[in-house]
Order: structure tokens, then sequence, then C-alpha cells
């Protein structure tokens, strides 16, 4: 299990990633995503399994935080395994 964020946007994906380790002090990596000839790079910034579950305690820390009702489903379930 691992979380992570797509984007074309390299310096995005930087910026997340300090404040994610200013704010949690977890620090996840960033790969470049193959993609066809011809197409924008793409970039993937990911999370291993425990800093995962810290990252989505963090983001998720009280039922009223404003999020997507499918993607807290879905993190609850991780949280509920740990």
């Amino acid at each position: 299990m691992y979380v992570s964020l797509v984007s074309a946007s390299f310096p995005f994906l930087e910026w997340i990633q300090q404040t994610v380790e200013r704010l949690i002090a977890i620090d996840g990596g960033i790969f470049q995503r193959k993609v066809r000839l011809g197409r924008a790079p793409m970039y993937m910034l990911k999370y291993p399994k425990g800093e995962s579950i810290q990252l989505l305690k963090g983001m998720y820390y009280a039922n009223d935080v404003p999020c997507l009702a499918r993607k807290r489903e879905k993190a609850e379930q991780f949280l509920e395994m740990d």
C-alpha cells in the first residue's frame, strides 16, 4: 500500500513533498513515469506504507475536514488496518 500523487508539474510535486516533510516529517520520493513518445513527462510523488499511514492520519485528522468522500472512504480502509 502506498499513497501517490501524479502531476505533469515537477515543481508542484516538489512543493507538496517539501510541505508534507515540514508539516508531518515524512519524505516521499518523486519519480518520472514512462509516457508515450511525444507526450509531456509525468511525475509521481510516492510514499511507502508506513509513511502513507502517517500522511493519511495527517490529512484526515478530523471528520469535518473538507475532502472528497470517495478518497476518505479509501483512506479509512487503510487506517483501519493500522
